[in-house]
């Protein structure tokens, strides 16, 4: 068990939530004068916040104020009739008068204020019903909605203007919260300046629907708080900084979920009482009790500073990402089992457990403790609570939660989970968290299917004379790249009769003995087993020497055994006089200290380098030899290659001039053991080779990323002969000692990629480094990317080519399209360049298999160059694809990649941001320009719907910057956008076009009265 951390939690930033309305609003209605035939009048007050002058739009930084009324109709079926606008006939500060006509079979009303009405088409909505119509209406952007429902009483049949008349009170319901800070300079230890959220939805829906319970609101006691979501998940973009709480106090924000895995963060600029220097802080929307605090529409939350504040950061941006200051025990890792406060401790038995697939439909248990400290009594009541984190597939929902208090006063829980089926995954797995108040502990559960150490290899053929001081023995097994990272470090067991561990080597491992505990459950009749220690997947290796003279053909096992790993058990053999070998040359070499990682001291690792391209040509030569004497092989001989990523290739694909000399087959790999795949060979003219016992092996790779261990070794006595050419059921041929070499790969291919000829490069195995790009807003900007399709010099010195194969490049661009009319200017069609129809914002630059070919695509020569001997020429392998913006707000990634299961090439990308438009403001009152004062607020919005697709900052007296919001849409040309600024009451404003306001960035406000 991990040592606990002592960690007292003192809280200085509580969070006031009032679970009642932000304002009460009460509608009373009632009948009035007689209608047109089929229509009924209705007449209604309202006490509503104050409306500014009708005729302009709301100023204020939220769009709290009403500008319109529209009622929704439906029928006594709940079916959709239409909508009509309700006229206002009077207003004050506080309410207000409407007259609305609408059908008279009209039975529920929504009243909804502020609804934008441009994108709603109501021949689409006809007789769809009110959860159809309702439920996922999302409001105008920056306008504050209000909604309220009334429904005729289904007993009663008076017409609803009557009914109208009986209920006047309709509350209605904002559908945004207010988040503010109480006290912001008066609290004793911070001056707040300035606030802001983040991670908070772009959009929200108008109206609250619950699920089951349908249009209710928190007044239901016996309905559980919810959110309504909009089906439009973006978040509001692009914030750069805190907004002056002098000028804007108040915050509104759409609902959310406000989940631990994506929590919405309040970031407070501010300093010390008397001093200047200001930090910002992080704060989360949570309970007293630490858990997240779900953000209701119509609710205020309300951050109140009681102590001083910790994890202050010197920019807004570091704030983001640093620890919250109300939050401090979430910063505890995940891997510690024990966690306390001032007066309890909490702890689990494991953070994570692996459960084979053997334990799939079960009952597992897991166990965790709650104590008391100073003075506190553990009592029935301190139960903690456990539940599931989203996203859990390792077993069913319900828990079982079973808490005694001990003998010592230590409440223990057991938790009793279900886990689920395997079926086809090969792993399974959740979270639960165990919380008793702000105190939390996950416990990770996994289900895996039971492991393998495929492949897994021995040296055969060992010379078994101790005259020498005795063989060389390496055993090599291979852990999957997918085990579960929670298995490592993984303890693997390996008992192996008459060898040693060769110290030698460099190599040290402990020993295990019968009755220690981690023996395992292989029981060897030797007592002892080595302990051989795993921190990451892939091939491992284990070296030995012999110590004991053996006969000829005398074998001896080796298990190899892991914690929730299939044990795997290898034979080797030995040899006597016998020193026949398989030897490889082409290859290069090296010794461990060389190769680092657990190669040894005293060996030379053979390895053969591979470009990273699915089809690349790989060839060797096995050498046969008796000694040291060059032999060829006999009439029986049989070989094996054991290989994951080689194929061999077949007759009437040899390359240019090539005569195979060897004929190859593909054989179960169940007859050798060796869990890999096995290709079974025999020599062609086994007894007149052209060169005494060398025999030329032509392979190709079947995946990019190759690099694996390769085998090759001689069939064994008493195993089945494999070849039907010499018909024998058992083999009779000679037995050689197996060779081992490394497939390796060269480093990946490289772009050098340039956007508009702006871009950086690496070398060698280093990663590409991340190159900033910074483009005006702007629509239809010519964006050119540039690469290289070409050929390196390899470590080896020889050329590295990708061809071979087609493959393809990825473009993920979001933010462009294709400039159609310039690709044939770059060589270019609508085949060799596409979107990728299943993946958005995604480009296919497709690669052609010939070289040649593919040069008629370029526009001059690569960028990187390969002076290798007989590289040829690399003119036509630069490559230029022709794209524009498809929208003013163009910021994001993109990113420059190939297809991994083709070529692997380095990926590159480029972050592109947006520049600011700046300019200056001013306003005119009473004849008088005046600049707009530094933190001012002045609205941003699209006219035709008064969505807010821009932020405008005032940074100082008269100077603005303006950033634009992706997640809007609106025409860079064709839009009209309104500013609007508010001082002593009055309002300032101007129309404009963004493409007009871009080329005359000098703005001037006039008084909205004066239009």
């Amino acid at each position: 068990m991990a040592k606990a951390i002592k960690h007292t939690v003192l809280v200085v930033l509580g969070l006031l939530v009032s679970f009642t309305a932000c304002q009460t609003d009460e509608w009373t209605a009632f009948q009035e004068k007689e209608a047109p035939e089929g229509y009924v009048n209705i007449h209604f007050e309202t006490e509503i916040p104050a409306m500014p002058v009708v005729t302009t739009r709301s100023v204020d930084p939220d769009g709290k104020g009403v500008n319109s009324m529209q009622l929704f109709c439906f029928d006594s079926y709940g079916l959709f009739i239409t909508t009509t606008p309700a006229t206002i006939t009077s207003y004050g500060e506080e309410s207000g008068e409407f007259t609305a006509t609408i059908p008279a079979n009209t039975r529920r009303i929504h009243f909804i204020a502020n609804q934008n009405m441009t994108d709603f088409q109501e021949d689409e909505f006809r007789n769809k019903s009110e959860a159809d119509v309702i439920a996922l209406l999302e409001g105008s952007s920056g306008m504050m909605i209000y909604w309220a429902r009334f429904a005729c009483d289904a007993n009663n049949e008076e017409s609803i203007d009557q009914q109208l008349a009986k209920n006047p009170n309709i509350i209605m319901i904002r559908n945004q919260a207010k988040i503010t800070i109480d006290n912001p300079t008066g609290n004793g230890y911070l001056v707040v300046t300035g606030f802001t959220a983040c991670n908070t939805n772009a959009f929200g829906t108008v109206a609250p629907y619950h699920p089951t319970k349908g249009w209710v609101w928190s007044s239901n006691a016996d309905v559980e708080p919810f959110v309504t979501l909009p089906a439009n998940d973006a978040k509001l973009s692009d914030i750069q900084d805190v907004q002056d709480i002098s000028q804007n106090p108040e915050l509104y924000v759409f609902e959310c979920e406000n989940s631990s895995e994506d929590p919405v963060s309040v970031i407070i600029r501010g300093h010390l009482p008397g001093e200047s220097e200001e930090l910002y802080y992080r704060v989360m929307l949570i309970k007293a009790n630490g858990e997240q605090e779900l953000i209701r529409r119509n609710h205020h939350y309300m951050f109140h500073i009681a102590g001083a504040l910790s994890y202050g950061q010197p920019t807004f941006e570091a704030a983001l990402t640093a620890a919250a200051t109300n939050n401090v025990w979430l910063s505890i890792s995940d891997e510690v089992e024990s966690v306390e406060d001032n007066n309890y401790i909490l702890a689990v038995d494991q953070t994570s457990v692996v459960y084979n697939d053997e334990r799939a439909g079960k009952t597992a248990e897991l166990k965790y403790t709650l104590s008391g400290k100073n003075g506190t009594v553990i009592t029935e009541a301190d139960k903690p609570v456990v539940t599931w984190l989203d996203g859990n597939t390792v077993a069913a929902n319900t828990i079982t939660d079973a808490f005694t208090i001990n003998s010592n006063g230590m409440g223990e829980g057991k938790i009793t989970i279900n886990l689920l089926p395997m079926n086809n995954n090969q792993k399974l797995e959740g979270t639960l968290l165990v919380k008793k108040d702000r105190l939390q502990r996950k416990i990770k559960v996994i289900m895996v299917k039971k492991q393998n150490f495929t492949p897994a290899w021995a040296s055969t053929e060992i010379y078994g004379n101790m005259d020498d001081g005795g063989a060389h023995a390496t055993i090599m097994f291979t852990i999957p790249e997918d085990c579960p990272t929670e298995l490592f470090p993984l303890r693997v067991l390996l008992a192996v009769e008459a060898l040693d561990v060769r110290h030698e080597s460099g190599m040290v491992l402990p020993l295990v003995r019968e009755g220690e505990e981690g023996y395992g459950t292989e029981m060897p009749e030797w007592k002892y087993k080595y302990v051989y220690t795993v921190t990451e997947p892939g091939v491992q290796r284990v070296y030995f020497r012999n110590i004991l003279n053996e006969e000829d053909g005398a074998t001896k096992d080796i298990s190899i055994e892991a914690e929730h790993f299939n044990t795997m058990h290898r034979v080797f053999t030995f040899a006597g006089s016998s020193q026949k070998s398989i030897t490889v040359v082409g290859l290069g070499e090296y010794n461990g200290a060389e190769g680092g990682g657990d190669f040894a001291d005293d060996e030379k690792i053979l390895y053969r380098l591979v470009p990273q391209k699915k089809g690349a040509l790989v060839q060797f030569d096995m050498l046969l030899k008796d000694g040291v004497t060059a032999i060829n092989a006999g009439n029986k001989d049989e070989f094996l290659l054991y290989s994951q990523y080689l194929d061999h290739i077949k007759d009437g694909e040899e390359p240019d001039g090539v005569t195979f000399d060897c004929t190859f087959y593909e054989v179960d790999k169940s007859e050798w053991g060796s869990g890999g795949r096995v290709y079974m060979f025999k020599p062609i003219d086994a007894g007149n080779p052209e060169e005494t016992g060398r025999y030329s092996i032509y392979m190709k790779t079947n995946v990019a990323r190759s690099a694996e261990v390769v085998r090759m070794a001689s069939n064994q006595h008493g195993s089945p002969s494999g070849l039907p050419s010499n018909n024998e059921a058992e083999y009779t041929g000679n037995t050689y000692r197996s060779v081992t070499f490394e497939l390796a790969n060269y480093h990946p291919f490289r772009f050098a990629a340039r956007v508009d000829d702006i871009g950086t490069d690496a070398s060698g195995n280093a990663e590409e480094e991340e190159t900033p790009l910074t483009w005006t807003y702007e629509p239809e900007q010519e964006v050119d990317i540039s690469f290289d399709v070409t050929s390196f010099t390899g470590s080896d010195g020889k050329s590295v080519d990708p061809f071979g194969e087609e493959f393809e490049i990825y473009i993920d661009a979001p933010m462009l399209e294709i400039d159609d009319a310039r690709l044939k200017e770059f060589n270019l069609d609508k085949n060799k360049l596409k979107a990728d129809p299943s993946t958005e914002g995604r480009f296919i630059y497709t690669v052609e298999a010939n070289r040649e070919d593919e040069r008629r695509y370029g526009v001059g020569e690569a960028l990187q160059k390969d002076d290798a001997a007989g590289a040829g020429s690399q003119e036509g392998e630069r490559k230029k694809l022709p794209f524009k913006t498809k929208s003013a707000v163009s910021a994001g990634d993109i990113v420059v990649s190939s297809n991994n299961r083709q070529v692997v090439f380095f990926e590159k990308t480029f972050k592109v941001t947006n520049e600011s438009i700046t300019g200056t403001i001013r306003y005119i009152a009473n004849g008088e320009t005046k600049p707009v004062p530094k933190g001012a607020f002045v609205s941003f919005e699209r006219e035709v719907n008064g969505s807010r697709i821009g932020v405008m900052t005032i940074r100082e007296d008269g100077r603005y910057e303006l950033r634009l919001r992706k997640e809007y849409n609106f025409d860079w040309y064709i839009d009209n956008v309104e500013l609007h600024y508010t001082v002593n009451g009055e309002v300032y404003h101007t129309m404009t076009k963004l493409n007009e306001l871009f080329n005359n960035r000098d703005l001037v406000l006039t008084a909205a009265t004066t239009e």
